[in-house]
């Protein structure tokens, strides 16, 4: 079945008429309606009905197009990446970056793009793990940036690009900033914590709250660090971030160390073990770890 048919059985089900997916193709209604026929016995099973005037995906049609989805978005997304390899004339990599990935990166290569026509075009896709790695497997993704762990698949390749120990961080006026003495982890208890929406500090966190014998109770959740440093500045909160997320200096806001033993925050790259350009994604793997 070729790109044609998958899209249009794509089109059947959110327009559910023949009359309209022939409109969006640019064709007539009798083509789309010989083209399910053909649909249906290159399949060898029944793959529409018709319920009060709508085309129905059967059971079967629903399933050949859970898979259509991804053959059309993979063709479509080659096709947009070998137009713009035509354009610029250099290849091109899409990588996944978490939020709190991208704000521990000290020095990702996509920033020299401005300096050299030589490097690869770069495509920064944001986002939360779970989806992120969905993209990687169907492969919208050339590569991943996260601190999420060991992949399940063994598809890919995990490599340590950075390690940050998680830290301590206040307004400049915070009372903790003034206390005397040693800091202990109880005295965190008696302001509101502000907490990273991201799983891989929130597993940090399990392993030093339990160290501590404490257990801190988020009144915010934030997905990116930008949006708690904001409150931190305006109110009496705390938040615990990795290290490399903030920078040195941020006005404002105030670094104190870890009560207890500090956990360390790992980022990592995953990458396939199979790609159409392995020289071009091991050169950027291999910037990413300098970085």
């Amino acid at each position: 079945m070729n790109i044609l048919k998958f899209r249009m059985l794509l089109l059947i089900e959110r327009y559910k008429k023949a009359t309209i997916v022939a409109e969006q193709l640019g064709m007539k209604q009798p083509t789309v309606s010989f083209h399910m026929k053909k649909m249906e016995e290159e399949w060898g099973i029944k793959l529409f009905e018709y319920k009060a005037g709508k085309i129905i995906l059967t059971e079967a049609g629903r399933l050949v197009h859970h898979y259509a989805q991804r053959i059309v978005a993979g063709s479509d997304e080659a096709m947009a990446r070998v137009r713009q390899m035509k354009r610029y004339g250099r290849g091109s990599l899409v990588i996944g970056c978490t939020d709190t990935a991208l704000d521990a990166l000290p020095d990702p290569p996509w920033l020299t793009l401005a300096a050299s026509r030589e490097e690869p075009l770069y495509h920064v896709r944001t986002g939360e793990h779970e989806a992120l790695m969905d993209m990687l497997d169907e492969g919208r993704l050339d590569l991943l940036l996260t601190a999420q762990g060991e992949p399940e698949s063994s598809r890919y390749q995990m490599q340590t690009i950075l390690e940050s120990p998680l830290a301590l961080f206040v307004s400049e006026s915070h009372p903790l900033v003034y206390a005397d003495g040693q800091l202990g982890g109880v005295h965190l208890t008696a302001y509101p914590y502000l907490m990273l929406e991201d799983r891989s500090v929130a597993e940090a966190m399990m392993v030093w709250e339990a160290e501590q014998g404490l257990s801190l109770q988020p009144q915010l959740y934030a997905d990116r660090c930008a949006l708690l440093i904001d409150s931190l500045r305006r109110s009496q909160g705390i938040a615990i971030l990795p290290e490399a997320a903030v920078a040195k200096e941020t006005p404002g806001l105030r670094r104190l160390p870890l009560p207890g033993r500090a956990p360390l925050w790992r980022l990592q790259v995953l990458v396939p073990k199979q790609h159409w350009n392995l020289p071009l994604l091991g050169q950027t793997v291999e910037r990413l770890r300098q970085g």
